[in-house]
């Protein structure tokens, strides 16, 4: 793949209004929809512990009424035009966003700034929303795909506010008042820290003047936490639990920033090992020792740091074989390095899904704002595809010695084995 197949400077529109919200606004010919998204930078990391879970209960308690619609009013208005009414919190920011024909941009523009900007949080719906809540963070410990990676998060990041579980505790939720969601509000829902994006076929000049008149919010600046971060030391945790037939098994260690320029060589090393049915982790411990269904690996980035590691579920008599192939096919890389064509072959799979992602106009807005809440700049197709192609056999060894070696992993185990 060629970098200048795809040198084409993506035109958009940055304004930043006189509160402080920046506004990304791009034209997208030939399309029927428009993509609009507000992300306030909070998220389950930003919070006072006593608020632990109040980014994600903002989010559920918007959507229960505001100064002029009522929750039914709301969930109906972009319904009856088939369009969609979103929202969902990480541990850095938080997102409502709405997809509808380009010629009800008007409404959905509408509907979105009167969700965000004027929610009531009502009393009388306060105590049935928590429920709501609690009976999630009660679905995350049915599923253990999903428990583990608390566990590790918990584990890798120790004391960091990352180790924070964006739903919260029962009992952080249950003590939460409306007085608590209108004072997060006023502190984090302010110009300094929210970014709107927006896509489709669109009037960009018009289309910013629109959403400069519909958020008249405070001006500010919400300020966000850094902390450093411990090494991850090698061990293993276990956390027994008969009633499940599988042993879920997360080896990770703490990682890069989204600020590191070694992101890029290390999501080549963790495709390269576990991104696909052709990865290496993949082929090893499923198609030639018929170990698992699934493995795979993950890179995830924060604004100081992230995790980085290998998942997978076995039979618990599995265990120890399909921990000791993945530890194998990382000593393969450390001692004999990859091929040049293997380099390529996971190049090019990281350029075409990356491609492929930017057909949607939902991921031209996210990417929109999102490159300008972590940057402050946006970054370009071009600059993305010469900085993978820059990446040599020496960095993807580099990555494995620093992420994926036994010294620097903590291996977390979820099943039915009290040890590993």
């Amino acid at each position: 793949m060629q970098v200048h197949s795809y040198t084409t400077v993506e035109a958009f529109e940055k304004r930043t209004l006189p509160n402080g919200v920046r506004v990304l606004a791009q034209h997208v010919p030939a399309t029927y929809s428009v993509v609009l998204g507000v992300f306030v930078h909070v998220g389950s990391r930003d919070e006072d512990r006593r608020w632990c879970g109040i980014s994600h209960f903002v989010e559920h308690m918007v959507f229960k009424g505001t100064q002029r619609r009522t929750a039914f009013d709301l969930a109906l208005a972009l319904e009856r035009v088939g369009g969609s009414l979103e929202a969902h919190t990480t541990k850095e920011y938080t997102c409502f966003y709405t997809r509808v024909l380009r010629e009800h941009f008007d409404l959905a523009l509408d509907v979105l700034s009167d969700l965000v900007l004027n929610p009531t949080h009502p009393p009388d719906q306060l105590a049935l929303e928590q429920g709501v809540v609690v009976e999630e963070i009660n679905n995350v410990f049915d599923n253990p795909e999903d428990w583990i990676f608390e566990i590790l998060a918990e584990k890798c990041y120790g004391a960091h506010p990352l180790a924070r579980p964006i739903l919260g505790t029962p009992e952080s939720v249950n003590g939460l008042t409306q007085a608590d969601l209108q004072s997060f509000m006023r502190q984090a829902y302010v110009g300094g820290n929210m970014f709107i994006g927006v896509a489709g076929d669109i009037e960009v000049e018009r289309c910013i003047a629109q959403i400069e008149a519909a958020f008249p919010v405070a001006p500010g600046r919400f300020e966000h936490t850094r902390a450093p971060f411990a090494p991850t030391r090698r061990g293993t945790f276990v956390r027994t639990d008969d009633k499940l037939t599988q042993q879920y098994l997360a080896m990770a260690c703490s990682s890069l920033s989204y600020e590191d320029d070694d992101r890029f060589p290390l999501l080549l090393t963790s495709t390269l090992l576990g991104g696909g049915m052709s990865s290496r982790l993949f082929q090893s411990v499923r198609e030639n020792a018929g170990l698992c269904y699934s493995i795979n690996t993950f890179a995830e980035f924060a604004r100081d740091g992230g995790l980085a590691g290998c998942f997978m579920a076995v039979s618990p008599e599995n265990s120890a074989a399909a921990l000791d192939l993945v530890w194998k096919e990382y000593d393969k890389i450390r001692h004999d390095g990859i091929s040049e064509q293997e380099l390529r072959d996971n190049r090019d799979q990281l350029k075409g899904s990356m491609l492929l992602g930017l057909e949607n106009v939902a991921s031209k807005m996210s990417r929109l704002a999102k490159n300008e809440m972590y940057y402050g700049r946006q970054i370009q197709t071009a600059e993305i595809l010469q900085r993978l192609d820059a990446i040599t056999r020496d960095d993807v060894a580099r990555m494995v010695e620093s992420h994926f070696h036994p010294d620097r992993t903590l291996l977390v185990g979820l099943g039915p084995l009290a040890k590993l």
